[in-house]
């Protein structure tokens, strides 16, 4: 799945549902998958192959639902798949906007790669904790990406 199906999902749902959807930004991502904690994994500190789809033990995605929800009820946001953010890619943390909004930048090298979050099926534990951030280029389609939608209210 492109950067650019994900978007084009977005926007048909946004026209059939009449609320706007996105793509969330690495900082909404982030808050989301954490609900409320501090740890690694939105469990604790260690990994637990029975809260995520991750580390090569399944071999492929699973069913959205087939392991437990963090505690604010969102399933699937760590492992499965890595996830298309809004931002482009910033390997500085620190150079990231403050309060949310996305990192966008218009230097057309840069503008290729863009965030992705979550982790997949196909990596290592450590690359499913809460923190992790990878990139992918825009025209990536392989089997451990997707997308989460998000609503502006």
């Amino acid at each position: 799945m492109t950067l650019q199906d994900a978007k084009d999902f977005c926007d048909w749902l946004s026209t059939e549902t009449g609320w706007a959807y996105r793509l969330p930004t690495e900082a909404e991502w982030e808050y989301a998958c954490r609900a409320g904690t501090m740890t690694r994994y939105w469990w604790g500190d260690e990994w637990d192959e029975t809260r995520v789809n991750g580390a090569k033990k399944v071999g492929k995605t699973t069913g959205v639902g087939d392991y437990p929800p963090n505690p604010w009820g969102l399933r699937d946001i760590r492992g499965n798949v890595f996830e298309w953010c809004e931002d482009h890619y910033e390997t500085v943390v620190r150079k990231l906007p403050s309060g949310g909004s996305a990192h966008v930048v218009t230097e057309v090298a840069e503008s290729n790669r863009r965030a992705m979050r979550g982790g997949s099926w196909n990596h290592v534990s450590g690359l499913s904790r809460c923190a992790h951030r990878d990139h992918g280029k825009v025209t990536d389609t392989r089997p451990y990406i997707g997308f989460r939608l998000a609503r502006t209210l």
